[in-house]
């Protein structure tokens, strides 16, 4: 006994050491809090490219750090802004700190909040820009009525209001995300729209929903995440097919709180799974196998917020507060092979010629093709089916006037969205 005991000794600091090893890239910084040592945080926090940091405490009192959460100073908000609760932009769709109330939004810079006048008194409920912050969408919208969309192509400089936006209220802003040059906008009763900076409206996203009434989460490529009969599946070709995913995930009933992909491909998930806390779970091969993820070895969350470098704040009530470093590269992501590009050709065309897109997808397929104008309009649709060399030729309408199109072509799991150009 004695010896079997000695063994197990020896054995355990080594097997700990490994598994430490495993984990060693992440580290984990504590922030202080603003105002008071257990004061609340609100999330989204806006973490800048300069690692300055905004935070929202009782859910009115905007903070400003310039050395990472060290040091922190109150922002001045306009009192009228925040009578019931402010937000602050998500940074994962916002290059550019925002606040946003029930009566407006404000431009940040370090400790004072500019209110913009043309959007004095509206409910502003999300912004989105792309990186250079050069086009921007804003929704002002509530839990009651269709949202108003605005785009602005000048820095925010100038606002054009969209007022054909087809989208059923409410949106749900938690689950909306920009990915790229598209923005997808999900609402409570299941639907996905998305609209690019071309266009002036929204435009349904066809997929196969397992639960009318649930919610997806579009992470791009063609992933989605659902929840369904209080488990997690998955989608890997924007939702004409559904699989489960729990390997790794807790057996019991669960539901999602947040889910989002990072920049290097891997996917966040937080999990309720009834206890008192929640938890947090990361895929690195696109949802399909999942691992959990701890903070110096525990794993008590109530909420977290993915960064555009791929870190991530953590946040558990007021027990902790912190940053991670090197969570990012930790696990290394499945990343899917990278297809021909597609194309078109000749582009731009007159109405009446054809124009031959090169899909890259063997063998040949049918694919369901609409043109659709910048309003959203679907003006042509037609079944065509693409060649052994993966190209695919279509006639355009002599009807159709100059002006630019976009071509949607679909055929079961692929999914193309061109920008077509008459002359």
């Amino acid at each position: 006994m004695r010896g079997r005991l000695f063994y197990i000794l020896i054995i355990c600091p080594a097997f700990l050491a490994m598994v430490s090893s495993a984990h060693a890239q992440v580290r984990w910084t504590d922030i202080p809090r603003p105002a008071e040592p257990m004061a609340p945080i609100h999330f989204p926090v806006y973490v800048t490219e300069d690692n300055g940091m905004y935070a929202i405490t009782f859910f009115t009192d905007l903070y400003y750090s310039a050395d990472e959460g060290i040091h922190w100073s109150p922002v001045d908000v306009p009192r009228p802004m925040f009578w019931d609760g402010i937000d602050l932009a998500d940074p994962l769709n916002s290059a550019v700190p925002y606040v946003l109330t029930h009566t407006g939004i404000a431009l940040l810079d370090s400790i004072y909040a500019r209110p913009l006048p043309s959007f004095d008194s509206l409910y502003v409920a999300s912004m989105y820009t792309d990186e250079s912050a050069a086009r921007r969408h804003l929704l002002v919208s509530s839990r009651f009525y269709s949202p108003i969309h605005f785009r602005s192509l000048d820095s925010g400089e100038s606002w054009e209001r969209l007022t054909d936006t087809e989208l059923p209220f409410p949106v749900s802003t938690s689950t909306s995300r920009l990915i790229r040059d598209t923005l997808y906008t999900t609402t409570a009763s299941g639907e996905c729209h998305f609209v690019t900076w071309e266009m002036d409206a929204f435009v349904q996203l066809p997929y196969t929903a397992l639960d009318p009434s649930a919610t997806p989460w579009v992470l791009g490529d063609g992933i989605m995440i659902m929840q369904y009969d209080s488990s997690v599946v998955r989608s890997s070709d924007g939702g004409n097919s559904w699989f489960d995913s729990r390997v790794g995930l807790p057996s019991i009933p669960v539901s999602i709180e947040k889910c989002v992909r990072s920049v290097d491909g891997s996917i966040y998930i937080l999990l309720n799974d009834k206890h008192d806390y929640q938890k947090l779970f990361r895929s690195a091969d696109r949802g399909r196998t999942w691992n959990q993820v701890y903070r110096n070895g525990d794993g008590r969350i109530t909420d977290f917020q993915l960064l555009r470098n791929g870190e991530i704040l953590w946040y558990f009530g007021s027990v902790a507060f912190a940053r991670s470093d090197g969570l990012a590269m930790a696990v290394d992501v499945d990343r899917p092979p990278i297809p021909s590009l597609p194309g078109l050709y000749p582009n731009p065309l007159r109405s009446g010629e054809s124009v031959t897109v090169l899909l890259g997808e063997n063998p040949p397929m049918n694919w369901e093709c609409s043109i659709i104008d910048a309003s959203g309009r679907n003006l042509h649709r037609r079944s065509v089916s693409s060649d052994r060399t993966g190209a695919l030729h279509l006639h355009i309408p002599s009807r159709l006037s100059p002006g630019s199109y976009f071509l949607l072509l679909r055929s079961g799991t692929h999914i193309h969205l061109h920008r077509l150009q008459l002359r």
